[in-house]
């Protein structure tokens, strides 16, 4: 069935997020690298967000049909203001940015604009559930998937300068926390 299919996708795109943390921990605590970007962890990273996509969009397929004209207004108000933040704090300078060659950057993008897609995705859905028991833990998972936006733009703001334990790495620890806690909500 179509929920099976995005649960099965949703978790695969997860533990390869797992696998990319261990990878960057490995890079960073075993190898002694201060920043391992672009790495292999990056790749694993792109890829857990292709699966959480194509989970997300299974749901979308099943439920599209309940959507109404003031529920597309507010997902288009969401989307253009989310993407308008985005763009100003994440893809320019990543654009503008000196330091980063051009596969880096193109990695960062690759990063920022999943991101909207996936807030696109989960808006969308959580205002297809609106009002029923289902919306729960699309709420949870819009949450995480916004700590984990906060997160790549800040990184984009100060990629050359990152360092370990940086404030903003709490962003991407709720976005495990509440992601795991969306899935099995």
């Amino acid at each position: 069935s179509g929920v099976r299919r995005c649960t099965g996708r949703c978790p695969a795109g997860a533990a390869s997020w797992a696998v990319a943390e261990f990878l960057w921990a490995y890079q960073e605590v075993i190898l002694h690298i201060e920043n391992p970007f672009p790495s292999i962890a990056d790749a694993f990273w792109l890829f857990g967000y292709v699966f959480v996509i194509f989970g997300v969009s299974i749901v979308f397929q099943i439920v599209k049909k309940s959507s109404t004209f003031n529920s597309k207004m507010l997902v288009s108000l969401v989307v253009v203001v989310l993407s308008t933040l985005i763009i100003i704090y994440g893809i320019k300078p990543t654009i503008i940015d000196t330091e980063e060659g051009t596969f880096g950057k193109s990695i960062n993008l690759s990063y920022l604009i999943f991101d909207l897609i996936l807030i696109f995705g989960v808006v969308t859905v959580s205002l297809l559930f609106f009002g029923g028991q289902l919306i729960k833990p699309w709420i949870v998972l819009l949450i995480s998937f916004i700590f984990l936006s906060i997160a790549d733009v800040l990184y984009v703001q100060i990629a050359s300068f990152f360092e370990s334990g940086v404030f903003f790495g709490v962003f991407w620890d709720l976005h495990y926390i509440t992601m795991a806690f969306g899935f099995f909500f």
